[in-house]
C-alpha cells in the first residue's frame, strides 16, 4: 500500500495533475504501478517463505539428530542394563539348582517349594530381560506387519500367569 501511494505520488509528480498525460494513461499507469507494487509484495513474501522453509528444516534436522543421539543413548542404557541385570539372575539359578540338588532332600516341602519358587521367578526375570533385549533390537530391524491371535495371545498370558493370579485372588 505504502509502494502504491508512492507511485500514484510520482504519477503526479510526472504531470499527471498538470494535465501532460490523459487520465485514461494516467490510469493505465497506476493499474500497472498497482500489479507492480502486488508482485513486488508477493516476491517479498516469497523470500519470506523459503526463509523460513529452510530455518524450518534446519530445525528439523537439529531434532532428528537429537532424537537419534537419544536414542542411541537409550539403546546403550538398555543393553547396559539388561546385562548387568543377567550376572545376577544366572548366580541365583545356579545356586538355587544347587541348593534343590544338594539340600533338597533334607528340606521339608515348604523349602522346597520356596526354591522352586525363587527358580521360576529367576527364570521369568531373565525372560523379561531378554524380552526387554529383544525390543530394544525391534528400532533397529525392519519388520513387516503380521497377524495376532488375541485369543490365543490371552489364553498364553492367563496360563502364564495363572498362579500369581490365583494367589492375588484375581478373577
Amino acid at each position: 500500500a505504502k509502494q502504491l501511494s508512492e507511485m500514484e505520488s510520482l504519477m503526479v509528480s510526472f504531470g499527471g495533475e498538470q494535465g501532460q498525460f490523459p487520465e485514461e494513461q494516467v490510469g493505465i499507469a497506476s493499474e500497472v504501478a498497482t500489479q507492480l507494487a502486488i508482485a513486488i509484495v508477493q516476491a517479498r513474501l516469497l523470500e519470506q517463505v523459503k526463509r523460513h522453509a529452510v530455518e524450518l528444516e534446519g530445525r528439523v534436522e537439529e531434532r532428528t539428530g537429537e532424537l537419534a543421539g537419544a536414542n542411541r543413548e537409550l539403546e546403550a542404557f538398555t543393553l547396559t542394563v539388561s546385562h548387568d541385570l543377567k550376572a545376577p539372575l544366572v548366580t541365583i539359578q545356579g545356586m538355587s539348582e544347587l541348593a534343590v540338588k544338594d539340600c533338597g532332600p533334607r528340606l521339608d516341602a515348604e523349602g522346597r517349594h520356596l526354591l522352586e519358587r525363587i527358580r521360576f521367578n529367576a527364570e521369568d526375570m531373565g525372560r523379561l530381560v531378554e524380552d526387554l533385549l529383544a525390543l530394544s533390537r525391534i528400532g533397529r530391524e525392519a519388520r513387516a506387519a503380521e497377524q495376532v491371535d488375541l485369543v490365543q495371545l490371552t489364553d498364553d498370558l492367563l496360563l502364564e500367569l495363572a498362579e500369581p493370579i490365583r494367589a492375588r485372588g484375581i478373577t
